[in-house]
């Protein structure tokens, strides 16, 4: 705090490359995540890839983001890497979106 009781907060940005000073109103901390302890076990058993933080690593960063490198199975959310609720539910809604490759629409012919 200040010295007129104000709540002060202080730290290193690494962009400024500079300590910095911020007088706040209040203070929000998060908690940390980290992945599953058996993550290494379950992607042994899957056959897929994890990094070396122990999140599922997809297909391809631009083209297959949702994918895993084994066809047919998705991946979303946290599995992938920590991100907010908004993020993970957009790559949930993304990955039960039938795949035509895997799942072929279906197409009513004239009756």
């Amino acid at each position: 705090t200040t010295e007129d009781g104000k709540l002060e907060v202080a730290g290193f940005d690494p962009v400024l490359g500079a300590d910095v000073r911020i007088e706040a109103d209040f203070v929000v901390l998060s908690a940390g995540i980290r992945p599953q302890p058996d993550c290494y076990e379950l992607g042994t058993k899957l056959k897929v890839p994890l990094s070396m933080d122990g999140n599922f690593l997809e297909a391809h960063l631009k083209l297959r983001p949702l994918d895993f490198a084994n066809e047919g199975m998705f991946l979303c959310g946290l599995a992938h890497s920590p991100k907010y609720a908004q993020e993970s539910i957009a790559q949930a809604r993304g990955a039960a979106v039938p795949q035509p490759a895997i799942r072929p629409a279906v197409h009513a012919g004239p009756i």
